[in-house]
């Protein structure tokens, strides 16, 4: 039942037929539902809108007091009989039907309605997990079939027994060679440890800051902050050798400052650092390359800064 907007003609009309029944001593109620309802082409629905609000009255009627055509249908002890006082300008007030374009713009609400805000957990389930799920199934059911069918043929059995025959033994009840596997299995766990001794001693002899450093060199391009100004590349070297390397997120400037703080703001080596922080941005941002005894100063500094950072390391 619904609460449609009734109008009072429809309201005055059923109740008084309600205290009619009721005085003559009929038992009688009034029932508030829908009437009618436009059929939508587009989505084979009826949409039945608050206009379609009605109410009627009931009856409760013997067998015998319904209507001949209605007595098969009604029980020994009777039933309830409808009936609808209103006239027809109440009872189909909702209007003509409606155009091609407005039962188009239902359509379209009633998909929204219930595929966008009616959508919870489980109509998700309903309506979207479980068809994947199921057309998933349905596409894996032959490979699942092939599996279980090699399961139940042993189908392992067969290429362990070419294996062993790959190695000589013939025989289909021939004992699996267990010792040329333990052989396979020692040999490749000899190779790694001596692969991971031979790495640990080319780290105590330098070698592997060597490689390291190269690998640096061979990564980077002309593409890279060091463009133009090969010097930075030597700048960031030396300073990776002794254990200051610049993070991805860090300026040119901010690594410098860094080193100079781990340093001590005091050392010798912080206004070497900034002075050759000073003619990469000048290069590499300024587009203002360094001549030649420019250059020649820059490489005097790094070879100034690789002493005094060699003498604190010492």
């Amino acid at each position: 039942a619904g609460n449609g907007p009734l109008s009072n003609g429809c309201k005055s009309v059923v109740s008084a037929l309600a205290l009619l029944l009721r005085a003559q001593g009929v038992p009688s109620r009034v029932v508030v539902g829908y009437h009618g309802g436009q059929y939508n082409h587009f989505g084979k629905f009826y949409d039945v809108r608050q206009l379609d609000a009605h109410a009627w009255v009931e009856a409760y009627l013997e067998r015998d007091e319904h209507p001949e055509a209605l007595r098969d249908q009604v029980t020994a002890s009777g039933a309830w009989l409808r009936l609808d006082p209103t006239p027809p300008a109440f009872r189909y007030a909702a209007g003509v039907s409606p155009s091609r374009l407005a039962e188009a713009s239902n359509y379209l609400e009633s998909i929204w309605n219930d595929h966008v805000l009616g959508l919870n957990s489980s109509r998700q389930k309903r309506g979207i997990y479980a068809p994947l799920i199921e057309r998933a199934r349905a596409m894996t059911a032959p490979v699942r079939a092939l599996v279980r069918d090699l399961a139940d043929q042993r189908i392992w059995r067969y290429f362990a027994r070419n294996l062993v025959g790959s190695r000589g033994i013939d025989s289909p009840d021939a004992r699996f060679p267990w010792r040329t596997v333990l052989v396979v299995l020692l040999l490749g766990v000899s190779l790694i440890l001596l692969v991971r001794l031979a790495w640990r001693l080319a780290l105590q002899r330098g070698y592997g800051r060597r490689m390291r450093a190269w690998l640096a060199r061979s990564r980077s391009s002309a593409r890279g902050p060091s463009r133009g100004a090969p010097f930075y590349r030597r700048f960031e070297r030396l300073l990776a050798r002794r254990r200051f390397r610049r993070q991805s997120g860090q300026t040119q400037q901010e690594f410098a400052r860094h080193v100079a703080r781990r340093l001590g703001t005091s050392h010798e080596a912080a206004p070497l650092l900034d002075r050759v922080i000073e003619a990469f941005y000048r290069v590499r941002f300024g587009e203002r390359p360094l001549d030649a005894a420019e250059a020649q100063a820059i490489e005097n500094t790094l070879d100034q800064l690789e002493r005094t950072l060699a003498r604190r390391h010492s």
